[in-house]
């Protein structure tokens, strides 16, 4: 009974079938997650370095891309790190740790 045949399975059961071996050779979710971040990241970095920008409909002022390799994107990323640590952590001077 393990082995059924494909004719004896509905459209649904053979839809979801395909699905499940499609995604089983899918990576681990945080593999792909990097992968994927890598991804947007390279895509940034060229529209970015593209000069790529649209127009704010509420300003009208052009708004240019920005990403994580750049200046700009550093200093967002400490400003995440401040807010992650609740400002308790202004410097990485870890060696006070170490007495």
């Amino acid at each position: 009974m393990a082995a059924t045949n494909e004719k004896e399975l509905s459209r649904v059961d053979r839809f979801l079938n395909t699905i499940e071996r499609v995604c089983n050779k899918l990576p681990p979710p945080a593999i792909l997650f990097c992968i994927l971040f890598l991804i947007v990241a390279f895509v940034g970095m060229f529209f970015t370095f593209s000069g790529f920008g649209l127009e704010n409909p509420a300003t009208h002022k052009v708004v240019y891309s920005q990403n994580l390799f750049t200046k700009e994107g550093d200093q967002h990323g400490q400003e995440l790190h401040r807010f992650c640590t609740f400002g308790t952590c202004h410097h990485h001077d870890y060696g006070h740790w170490l007495l």
